[in-house]
């Protein structure tokens, strides 16, 4: 299921990104803040855990290369895991989307995807996952990294200096499995409000 809601995704990416016509202009480079909320799961050949509510916040530096073209690199923190199991992280991830206007082009519609890479910071766990022993070994053997795949939607306000403030839905799909003996991985759901406070 998540693969051919991955190709649907993509497959809309394009579209919108070789078919919009854009009325915004262009933008230099912009900063801004952004913080909400996380719900996720872990998942996997043999682990499936229910979800558990988190948060996240961070920052981020954008360009609108183009009308209808935006660019970000972001610092988030951000709370993963499942059910039972607490994961943070330290995320960089770097999106690339297709913007459509809407309505009198004074907002924005952005279809993104990317990459991620993040440095796990913290484990706390109430149980065993997957082949470890015992909650301790879990966190013990949980990866330092983790490699995710980033896609979501971002509804957008652009004022006339290029400053963004809106809000972002996302998927973070893990790449990483959580330890060697774990072959499960992150799934999370991310939901925040961003803010551009500088820059053009």
């Amino acid at each position: 299921m998540i693969y051919r809601s991955s190709f649907l995704f993509v497959l809309a990416w394009f579209v919108l990104a070789t078919g919009a016509e854009s009325q915004m202009r262009s933008g230099g480079p912009y900063f801004g803040i952004a913080g909400g909320a996380s719900s996720s799961e872990i998942r996997g050949d043999i682990v499936n855990t229910d979800f558990r509510w988190g948060g996240m916040a961070g920052a981020f530096v954008g360009t609108r290369p183009n009308r209808n073209s935006v660019t970000t690199l972001g610092i988030n923190w951000v709370q993963k895991g499942g059910e039972g199991t607490s994961l943070d992280y330290i995320e960089i991830p770097l999106t690339v989307g297709a913007t459509a206007p809407l309505g009198d082009g004074s907002f924005a519609a952005t279809l993104y995807t990317g990459i991620g890479f993040g440095f796990q910071i913290s484990c706390s766990s109430e149980a065993a996952l997957g082949d470890e022993p015992s909650a301790d070994a879990l966190c013990s053997n949980v990866h330092d990294t983790e490699w995710t795949w980033p896609f979501g939607i971002r509804l957008s306000r652009f004022g006339s200096s290029g400053r963004p403030v809106g809000i972002d839905v996302r998927y973070a799909l893990g790449l990483t499995n959580i330890t060697p003996a774990v072959f499960a991985w992150n799934r999370a759901w991310q939901l925040r409000l961003f803010f551009g406070v500088g820059g053009r």
